[in-house]
C-alpha cells in the first residue's frame, strides 16, 4: 500500500517544483528584471465609477443572497435523505457561494448595468491568469514556509487548512468533485468580484495605494480563517500576499477576468496536490 502513496507524492512533488521554477523564472524576466522595470506599462484598471453608497449596496446584496440562499436549501434538505456529508458540502461550501453570486448579478443587473465592461478575448485572460498563478505560486509558497517559521517561534500552531481538512475528510467521490468545482469556479469569481473588483476598485486612487492594495487582501485573508484565530494563523500571510497579487494583475490588465482564472488554477493546483499527498 505504501508504494502508490510515494508515487503519488513523488508526483506531486516534482509537479510543484516545476510550477516554482516556472514561477521564479517569470518573475525574474516580467518583473524584476531590469528590461522588466524600464519598460513596464501604465495600469489599465478604471476607477471605480460608484460612489460609497453603492460600495455598500453592492456588499449588502452579496451578503444578503450569501445568507438567503443557504437559509433556504437548509430547509428544503430538512424533509430529504441527504447524507450529512451532502448537507456539509452543499448547504456551506455550495450554496453560499451561488447566493453571493446571485446578489453580485442583482446589483449588476438592477443598479450598475453601464458599468459593466466588455470581456476580453478568453486568450488573453487565460495567458494573463497562467502567468500571474506562476509568479504567485513561489512567493506565496515562501511566504508559507517563513509565515509557519515565525508562528512554530511564538509557540502558536501550524494547522492544516480548515478547506483543506473538509476535502480530505470527504468520503464521497461525487461530494470531492462538487467541493473541488466550488473551490475552484465559484470560490474564485466571488471572491474577485467582491475583493478585487468591488473594494480594491473603490479603494484605488482614494487612499494611499499601499494601503488599497493591502486592505482588501488582508480581509481576504482573515474571511478564510474559518477555525478558532490562533488555531488557523498559518493560513492568513500567504492568503494575503496572494491577494495583494491578484490586485496587482487586476490593476495592471484592467480586467477581472485575468484574476479570476488566475485564482481558479491557484485553486486548483492546491486541489491536484493535496489529492497526490502534498500540502495535505
Amino acid at each position: 500500500m505504501s508504494q502508490p502513496i510515494d508515487r503519488s507524492y513523488a508526483l506531486g512533488a516534482g509537479l510543484l517544483i516545476l510550477l516554482l521554477l516556472a514561477g521564479l523564472g517569470l518573475l525574474w524576466r516580467l518583473v524584476l528584471s531590469r528590461a522588466a522595470r524600464a519598460q513596464r506599462p501604465l495600469p489599465l484598471l478604471a476607477p471605480w465609477p460608484g460612489t460609497a453608497a453603492d460600495l455598500l449596496l453592492f456588499f449588502l446584496l452579496a451578503v444578503c443572497g450569501a445568507i438567503a440562499l443557504p437559509a433556504a436549501g437548509a430547509l428544503a434538505l430538512r424533509s430529504t435523505a441527504v447524507s450529512d456529508e451532502a448537507r456539509l458540502v452543499v448547504g456551506v461550501v455550495v450554496l453560499p457561494h451561488l447566493g453571493l453570486l446571485a446578489g453580485v448579478a442583482a446589483f449588476y443587473l438592477f443598479f450598475a448595468r453601464g458599468w459593466v465592461r466588455p470581456a476580453a478575448s478568453p486568450r488573453s485572460m487565460l495567458l494573463g491568469g497562467v502567468v500571474t498563478v506562476l509568479i504567485a505560486l513561489p512567493l506565496v509558497q515562501f511566504t508559507a514556509i517563513a509565515w509557519q517559521g515565525v508562528l512554530s517561534l511564538c509557540h502558536l500552531p501550524v494547522e492544516t487548512p480548515d478547506n483543506v481538512q473538509m476535502f480530505m475528510d470527504l468520503r464521497s467521490p461525487v461530494l470531492r468533485v462538487l467541493y473541488a468545482a466550488a473551490a475552484t469556479l465559484l470560490a474564485p469569481v466571488n471572491e474577485e468580484i467582491l475583493f478585487r473588483a468591488g473594494l480594491f476598485r473603490y479603494l484605488r486612487g482614494r487612499i494611499p495605494r499601499w494601503i488599497a492594495l493591502l486592505l482588501p487582501a488582508l480581509i481576504f485573508g482573515l474571511l478564510h480563517l474559518t477555525r478558532a484565530p490562533l488555531e488557523s494563523l498559518s493560513e492568513l500571510a500567504p492568503l494575503v500576499v496572494l491577494g495583494v497579487i491578484l490586485s496587482l494583475a487586476y490593476e495592471r490588465t484592467g480586467r477581472i477576468g485575468t484574476a479570476i482564472v488566475a485564482h481558479a488554477l491557484f485553486n486548483l493546483v492546491t486541489v491536484v496536490l493535496v489529492l497526490l499527498g502534498v500540502n495535505a
